[in-house]
């Protein structure tokens, strides 16, 4: 078993990316006593408290375990420990890192809607038809994105039993991030923002501050290695959004091997197949342009008596061109992968 990491970790604030340092440790031992490490990626804090320290109070503390899904869920547990030490400040931070960025989309959004039927030369007369011109603008994109997160899957809750779920405290902070995130025509349905955000908060949507964990090694009654990884993203009443992105246990009659990127997996990809979704992706601009060229050419320097056989002949040229993409991304870059 094999972990490796880079060194480098962007400090940012929001969206704008501040410093980039090359000398961050994103690889650890889990125990004194057993073989497992742990990998960060992305986020490197967790509610203000840097993952480097809480790994190693953890460690000073661990017993040995079974196996490394049990040793995953006893650090996982010990993670509680700073939730219960948190500051409301930091709480709110973790809401609004997944609530602000949406508040702000549909504010946005709210705002071009408005801006765009009045520019149509839908204006209204009065206050009162202003109002209800608004009213029905707002509604429209609301209604929106209640559907949109009405249809999300359901994030898993890391359990716990030693504390209340504190849902006031948190649909009072998600509120505030809401209310600092909103502006303008949006003021007037906070509280059905809100109640979107709530709904976001509990799906399984992961923000750009989540933090990738993931455990490898060989537990006490384990011959062969064994990977589980997650991403966690902030706080649902009290308990962490935990998103399971994968778990191998090798095997010899199963699985006897196996390589797994994470964060930036496009060298990972190119080392193993020849081919990552940038370059997949540029191939297939460059075809669709080359063979739309050929087409148009070929195309072109025909002269048709009929117009019907013209449009026939593009008709089918279209199609050849569709077909010859869609076999290019089915079979043709898939049997890079095979090989």
């Amino acid at each position: 078993m094999a972990l490796a990491t880079d060194s480098a970790v962007t400090i940012s604030a929001g969206e704008q990316a501040l410093k980039i340092y090359e000398s961050a440790d994103k690889l650890f031992e889990m125990s004194q006593v057993q073989p497992i490490g742990i990998m960060i990626y992305n986020g490197m804090q967790f509610l203000g408290v840097p993952i480097d320290t809480i790994i190693k109070e953890f460690r000073r503390h661990a017993v040995k375990f079974d196996t490394v899904k049990v040793a995953s869920d006893a650090f996982l547990q010990h993670l509680y420990k700073y939730v219960d030490e948190a500051p409301d400040e930091e709480i709110y931070k973790s809401i609004s890192a997944v609530v602000s960025p949406l508040a702000e989309e549909i504010s946005q959004k709210i705002a071009d809607s408005v801006l765009s039927k009045l520019k149509e030369g839908a204006a209204p007369g009065s206050k009162q038809e202003f109002d209800k011109f608004t009213e029905n603008a707002i509604n429209e994109v609301l209604v929106r994105y209640e559907q949109l997160v009405d249809g999300l899957e359901e994030i898993p809750l890391l359990p716990r039993t030693d504390r209340k779920s504190q849902p006031a405290k948190y649909r009072e902070l998600t509120e505030t991030a809401v209310k600092n995130a909103i502006s303008g025509f949006a003021e007037s349905d906070t509280d059905r923002i809100v109640n979107i955000a709530h709904k976001l908060l509990r799906s399984k949507h992961v923000s750009r501050s989540k933090t990738g964990i993931v455990f490898s090694g060989f537990g006490e009654k384990e011959r062969f290695p064994t990977l589980v990884s997650y991403e966690i993203d902030g706080l649902f009443e009290a308990k962490i959004r935990l998103v399971q992105t994968d778990c191998c246990d090798i095997d010899r009659n199963g699985v006897r091997a196996y390589v797994r990127p994470f964060a930036q997996k496009d060298m990972v990809d190119r080392f193993l197949h020849g081919l990552d979704d940038r370059l997949r992706n540029d191939i297939t601009r460059y075809c669709e342009e080359t063979v739309g060229k050929i087409s148009e050419g070929i195309l072109g320097s025909i002269t048709f008596v009929d117009e019907g056989d013209a449009s026939e002949l593009e008709r089918l040229a279209t199609e050849a061109q569709n077909a010859f993409i869609r076999n290019l991304n089915e079979d043709a870059f898939k049997s890079f992968k095979d090989r």
